[in-house]
């Protein structure tokens, strides 16, 4: 998951929405959020990852919504646009 809000982190910097020395402190505040980590039907996953031609890893996030009825947090347009035809919300 740190590797995840780095990423977001760094993404966020790059749309100007942070300034570097606040990309520590962001960080370091994400890591306070509690995450709960939970198994996926990995056969389900696999069938998204075949029905929009993207890699299982991008799959399991989708299906991890689906089966926990749970909104995609995601700065990835293309996730966003498969979540919505998952009919998964979508919080950009």
């Amino acid at each position: 998951m740190p590797y995840e809000i780095g990423n977001a982190l760094i993404a966020l910097k790059r749309k100007g929405r942070f300034y570097d020395r606040e990309i520590p402190r962001a960080f370091d505040l994400s890591q306070r959020i509690a995450v709960k980590l939970v198994s996926v039907k990995i056969h389900d996953a696999i069938k998204i990852a075949l029905q929009f031609s993207i890699y299982a890893y991008d799959a399991y996030y989708l299906q991890c919504c689906v089966e926990n009825k749970l909104p995609l947090i995601s700065l990835d347009d293309r996730m966003c646009d498969m979540a919505r035809k998952l009919s998964i919300k979508v919080v950009e």
